[in-house]
């Protein structure tokens, strides 16, 4: 039986998203992307399947453009990213 999942992802199971998207050819994004889930700043969701992370989604809270986010008002929906395998499914 197939398990599906969506959790808020714990700081500590960052890495985990590499099952998803190449984090060593961006490695200044991945950080940027840590750092901002540490510091509360990003908030982002996993989808699992059978525990295996498949895609992600985050939420941007606060950013310097205010075409992205405006304080107390908008947030920024981002890293909609699905594992290559499991995109286009029919």
């Amino acid at each position: 039986m197939i398990s599906y999942q969506i959790e808020k992802l714990n700081p500590k199971d960052y890495n985990k998203c590499s099952n998803i998207w190449d984090m060593e050819k961006k490695p200044k994004m991945a950080k940027m992307f840590y750092d901002e889930l540490v510091c509360g700043n990003r908030i982002t969701f996993i989808y699992l399947e059978n525990n295996e992370f498949i895609g992600e989604g985050s939420l941007v809270l606060r950013n310097n453009d205010p075409d992205y986010t405006i304080p107390d008002k908008r947030i920024y929906l981002s890293r909609m990213n699905v594992k290559e395998e499991y995109r286009n499914w029919e």
